[in-house]
C-alpha cells in the first residue's frame, strides 16, 4: 500500500468516525514515545551533571522536545476545529477511488493529471 492510499483510508475513517485528536496521536505513538524517552534522558542528564553548560544544553533539548509536542497538539486542535470545512471541500469520490486502488500498477498521485 502506498502512502497516498494509506492517507486516503485515514481520511475516509475520519469522515466516518469524526476527527479525533486521540486517534491521530495514537497513529503517531512511536514518535511520541521516542520524544518522551529523549526528554527523560535529557532531564536525568541535567540532574546528574556537574557542568553548567551541559545542564543548560540538556534543559534546552528538553524544551525543544516539549515544544515540538505542544506544537503537534496545537496543530491537531486547529485541524479538528477546521474539519467541518475540510469535509465540504474534499472531493470524496477521488479519495474513495485512491483508497480502493490495488497496489499493482498504481501510479503515484503526484504524477497524475488533475
Amino acid at each position: 500500500m502506498d502512502r497516498n492510499q494509506l492517507w486516503a483510508r485515514v481520511l475516509l475513517e475520519q469522515r466516518r468516525n469524526g476527527y479525533s485528536i486521540w486517534r491521530m496521536l495514537g497513529r503517531m505513538r512511536s514518535r511520541y514515545i521516542l520524544r518522551l524517552m529523549a526528554s527523560v534522558i535529557c532531564l536525568v542528564a541535567a540532574v546528574l551533571s556537574y557542568e553548567t553548560w551541559f545542564r543548560l544544553l540538556c534543559v534546552w533539548a528538553f524544551g525543544m522536545f516539549a515544544g515540538s509536542m505542544l506544537r503537534d497538539v496545537a496543530w491537531l486542535r486547529a485541524t479538528k476545529r477546521d474539519w467541518p470545512f475540510f469535509c465540504e471541500m474534499i472531493d470524496w469520490a477521488k479519495v474513495e477511488a485512491v483508497a480502493a486502488e490495488e497496489d499493482a500498477g498504481v501510479e503515484p498521485l503526484a504524477d497524475r493529471q488533475v
